[in-house]
C-alpha cells in the first residue's frame, strides 16, 4: 500500500496559535486530515507530560502522522472487524461511561476546608532531589554490581563535597544521575504523596532535616 502524505505550508512557529478557522489543515495523511487544533492539543498534552525534556513540534507531528498511518493500516488489515478488538473497544466505552457517571457523583460530594487542611497535614506536599541510578528489572548480576558500585561512589563523593564544602548535591546529581531530573540537579520539584513511590515518600517525610 502506498501512503500519501501532504504537510501544508504552515510554519512550526505558528503552530501553537489556534486561528479562527478551527479546522485549518496542518497535514494530510492519505484521506485523513490532521488539523492545527488537533496538533495544538497534542503538543500541549506533551508539554505537560514530558516535564524535563519536551519533544519538538516536529517530533509531535511525526508521531501523530505515524499513529494515523498505523490506524489506517490496521483498518486495511480488517483489525477493526476483529471480535477481540471490538470487545476491547466496548470495554473502553463501558469504563468511560462509568467514569462519567462517577464524575457526576463526585460533584455532589461536599468537602470542608477543615477536611482539606487535615488531609494536607497528614500528606504534605514535599520537594525533594535525588540521584537516580538505574537498575533494570532484568539486570544481570554484573549490571547490579556495577550499579551498586556506582551508588557507593556517588555517596562517597557527595559526603566529601558536603563535608569539605567544595560541592553541592545538585552538582553531584548533574554529574552522576541517570534520571530525567539530572539536568535540574536532581530536583523533582514539589510532589504529593500519590505522585511518588510510597517508600520514597515515607523516607523523605521521615528525614529529620532538609538537605
Amino acid at each position: 500500500m502506498r501512503n500519501k502524505l501532504i504537510i501544508l505550508g504552515l510554519s512550526f512557529g505558528a503552530c501553537l496559535t489556534v486561528t479562527a478557522h478551527a479546522a485549518q489543515e496542518l497535514a494530510k495523511v492519505n484521506s485523513d486530515v490532521i488539523t492545527v487544533e488537533e496538533f495544538n492539543s497534542k503538543y500541549k498534552e506533551n508539554m505537560k507530560f514530558f516535564r524535563y525534556k519536551t519533544p519538538t513540534k516536529k517530533n509531535v507531528l511525526e508521531d501523530m502522522i505515524k499513529r494515523d498511518l498505523g490506524i489506517q493500516e490496521a483498518r486495511r488489515l480488517g483489525l477493526d472487524k476483529d471480535p477481540e478488538v471490538i470487545e476491547r473497544i466496548n470495554t473502553v466505552l463501558y469504563h468511560s461511561l462509568l467514569d462519567k457517571k462517577l464524575a457526576g457523583q463526585f460533584d455532589t460530594i461536599q468537602i470542608t476546608n477543615d477536611e482539606i487542611e487535615e488531609y494536607y497535614k497528614r500528606n504534605p506536599e514535599i520537594r525533594t532531589s535525588h540521584i537516580f541510578v538505574q537498575v533494570r528489572f532484568d539486570a544481570t548480576r554484573q549490571q547490579e554490581e556495577a550499579a551498586r558500585k556506582k551508588m557507593i561512589l556517588v555517596k562517597g563523593e557527595l559526603d566529601r563535597a558536603i563535608k569539605e564544602g567544595n560541592g553541592t548535591f545538585a552538582e553531584v546529581a548533574r554529574k552522576y544521575s541517570e534520571g530525567v531530573a539530572a539536568a535540574a540537579g536532581g530536583d523533582i520539584d514539589y510532589q504529593t504523596k500519590d505522585k511518588l513511590d510510597p517508600a520514597y515518600y515515607a523516607a523523605a517525610v521521615a528525614l529529620k532535616k532538609h538537605g
